[in-house]
């Protein structure tokens, strides 16, 4: 497409596509478009709109615009036709959304007794339940499952915070939990606002989307067993290395606290996941913060590489 079509949902409220792309090229009567992070937006815009929580769910309540020239024929000989203008069309057919949301990332407080959730859509917490969270040490059989006397609340909408009550914290504290785990075992922690309840298990989006080449925040089912469990902290999702601009971007699947600062030479670059592979560890280098998490995966990091780093990488 030359220019990005828009959903007009009902009470005008409309979501301009950024990220939807195609595998297709020419000579289809049929344009499918994969919408990506653009999928999650459209969500968030429910989440904040709870009127317009039709969208998607059915065809009186589904329509598309489209600007002139989103589509060319394939005219011959002369020069392509643009499409004209897609004022408003109702879907056809309309697939609901039938899967819940995936638990991808967390941070722990104890001095504050509270828990941040963060999910990969936006989610509800009017039918939240904390028993179905287990906390635990990594690689012991320590750990703690969540009373239901913690409630939850949204911090915002892919966001969940758990106050926990005065006993699970002084469980935690007993069982000695100091690089706490989490682990969602079951189905129904809570709920997105189309009511699916939250899958079993947990983990962050598994891989690319082999067409766009994001994240894949709605299919993967990578971690998703009932015994998957999760490390405290942020989950790098994509990491982009640009050699001509000297520049290593990190984009992650959580907040990030950039007043701890960044330690630049933790990070090391290899040539493949392998033991004996090479790498580089980084010596130097400036950092910035060049996003901020909105519950599609745009926490960034940006880091401008030192010049010897980037010498030793190429040699």
């Amino acid at each position: 497409p030359t220019a990005a079509p828009s959903f007009s949902p009902t009470f005008g409220v409309t979501s301009r596509l950024k990220h939807a792309a195609s595998s297709q090229t020419r000579g289809a009567m049929r344009l499918e478009l994969r919408l990506g992070k653009d999928l999650i937006s459209i969500k968030q815009k429910i989440a904040m709109n709870p009127g317009i929580a039709g969208i998607g769910s059915s065809v009186d309540a589904t329509f598309l615009e489209a600007e002139p020239g989103y589509v060319t024929d394939l005219a011959f000989p002369g020069n392509p036709n643009d499409a004209a203008r897609v004022v408003s069309v109702q879907a056809g057919v309309v697939m609901g959304d039938a899967t819940g949301p995936r638990l991808v990332s967390f941070e722990l407080n104890l001095e504050a007794a509270s828990l941040a959730l963060y999910f990969n859509e936006p989610v509800s917490v009017t039918n939240f339940n904390a028993s179905k969270l287990v906390l635990r040490e990594r690689n012991t059989s320590s750990f703690v499952r969540l009373s239901e006397a913690s409630t939850a609340t949204v911090g915002f909408d892919c966001q969940a915070i758990v106050s926990l009550s005065t006993g699970d914290v002084n469980a935690v504290g007993a069982a000695l939990i100091t690089t706490p785990f989490l682990q969602h075992p079951d189905d129904g922690v809570l709920e997105d606002f189309f009511g699916n309840k939250g899958v079993a298990g947990c983990g962050p989006p598994g891989g690319l989307d082999e067409h766009t080449r994001a994240p894949d925040y709605e299919s993967s089912s990578v971690g998703l067993t009932r015994g998957s469990a999760l490390p405290e902290g942020p989950v790098a999702v994509v990491q982009a290395l640009d050699m001509e601009a000297g520049r290593l971007r990190i984009q992650f699947f959580h907040d990030i606290e950039m007043s701890k600062g960044v330690n630049v030479t933790a990070i090391t670059v290899a040539g493949s996941d392998s033991s004996d592979a090479w790498s580089h560890r980084l010596t130097n280098g400036s950092y910035a913060s060049a996003g901020a998490y909105d519950g599609a995966g745009e926490a960034l990091i940006e880091i401008t590489l030192h010049k010897r780093d980037v010498d030793a990488i190429k040699l």
